[in-house]
């Protein structure tokens, strides 16, 4: 693969950015996966937030809060 990058570019560090920028890709993609996922998770704590205890549930947004959701 990194010679068919350096044949097309001609350019070894046009090669190297090619990489870098096809690992930030694939970084990106797996975190906005993540994101989605602890989304859903939140969502579905909402669906059972009016059934827990109103006594836990300034720990609980506090905590949530903590982790940006």
């Amino acid at each position: 693969m990194k010679d068919k990058c350096k044949h097309a570019y001609n350019d070894e560090s046009m090669t190297e950015i090619d990489g870098e920028l096809r690992e930030t890709c694939i970084y990106c993609g797996k975190e906005i996966e993540i994101m989605g996922r602890y989304e859903k998770a939140y969502c579905i704590l909402m669906e059972y937030w009016d059934s827990l205890p109103d006594e836990e549930k300034p720990e609980i947004h506090k905590r949530l809060q903590e982790l940006g959701l």
